[in-house]
């Protein structure tokens, strides 16, 4: 039975219930129960569930789940644009804000940790950086080599250059678009102070981190599932739209694959092993990221299982009777 929320129910102001870890480790599940039992408005916190052609593949929750409770940021994007950490926290702000103003708890869900932390520890005061350097940028990246891209960097921000290692060309990229862009290095832009997004909430922290043992099982088994399900026919929809392999809606887990395999140049098996073996390598990369960035008020070490759930309530609602 669910529990009806109204805007002075609880004691806390400004709650949000962040739960965040590694693909494949029960985020939806948990995230679904949670806004069942506590009137939650559930916010997608991943970068590809963020776009509309590749639900299947991204992992979206279903159309039964999300008429369960209420799911905001999923597939809103199309395959050509883009999604920072910036403007996710800006659309994410406005729905924390209108669940707080509807007397609901928002309830943030995803393995993107970068759009978590940006969330909960503000962001870069860098203004966004036109367009039309991002281009100058990206056609210098294609003249270059990578070390030349590196000396270029050295020249104007020495910090930078030295923290990157020479084939790190996208933050390089970047590096050298914030300075064009700006006239100020990112070394220098960092040592400036964050910009809170939502100086006034009050965050509450879940993070699923399976152990390798539990987790890796999962990952395999994830694209044979995917192809069951369809995912073959919304690649290849997606390409027919005019999608770009290189966009980042297909830095989805198995798209790239898929696509290969389209073209016959990898059979369904070797595209499902090179899948398996990218999902454990992001999982494994998120689990060390989550434990070195968030500070977690839950940490489960193994896939959510609903039988948990009640003592993950208990704590959800000391949170929320405690003032502030």
């Amino acid at each position: 039975m669910s529990i009806k929320i109204t805007k002075d129910i609880y004691k806390r102001k400004n709650p949000v219930i962040i739960i965040g870890g590694t693909t494949a480790s029960g985020k939806s599940a948990l995230s679904l129960d949670v806004a069942k039992n506590f009137n939650g408005v559930i916010i997608n916190a991943d970068s590809m569930q963020i776009y509309k052609d590749l639900p299947i593949i991204s992992a979206c929750p279903s159309v039964d789940d999300m008429k369960q409770a209420p799911h905001k940021l999923y597939q809103i994007l199309s395959h050509n644009q883009d999604c920072s950490a910036g403007k996710w926290c800006e659309l994410a702000a406005n729905e924390i804000i209108m669940a707080w103003n509807s007397g609901n708890i928002p309830i943030i869900v995803g393995g993107t940790g970068m759009y978590i932390k940006s969330l909960i520890d503000g962001l870069s005061p860098i203004p966004d950086i036109d367009d039309k350097i991002k281009h100058e940028v990206r056609e210098l990246s294609k003249t270059h080599s990578a070390p030349e891209l590196h000396q270029i960097l050295n020249e104007f921000d020495n910090k930078t250059a030295l923290k990157l290692s020479e084939n790190d060309t996208q933050r390089i990229s970047r590096a050298i678009e914030v300075y064009k862009g700006t006239g100020i290095s990112l070394s220098d832009w960092h040592q400036q102070p964050n910009r809170k997004i939502l100086p006034q909430a009050n965050f509450f922290t879940i993070t699923i981190l399976p152990t390798k043992e539990e987790l890796y099982p999962a990952c395999d088994t994830r694209f044979a599932k995917m192809i069951k399900e369809g995912a073959i026919d919304e690649v290849k929809n997606a390409l027919d739209k005019g999608a770009s392999e290189n966009s980042a809606m297909f830095n989805s887990l198995g798209a790239k694959q898929i696509a290969s395999y389209l073209r016959e140049e990898l059979s369904i098996e070797e595209a499902e092993e090179l899948s398996c073996r990218q999902t454990r390598q992001y999982a494994k990369r998120q689990n060390t990221w989550f434990k070195n960035q968030i500070s977690s008020d839950i940490c489960i070490n193994e896939r959510y299982n609903p039988d948990n759930l009640s003592s993950i309530k208990e704590e959800i609602e000391v949170f929320l009777n405690s003032d502030n």
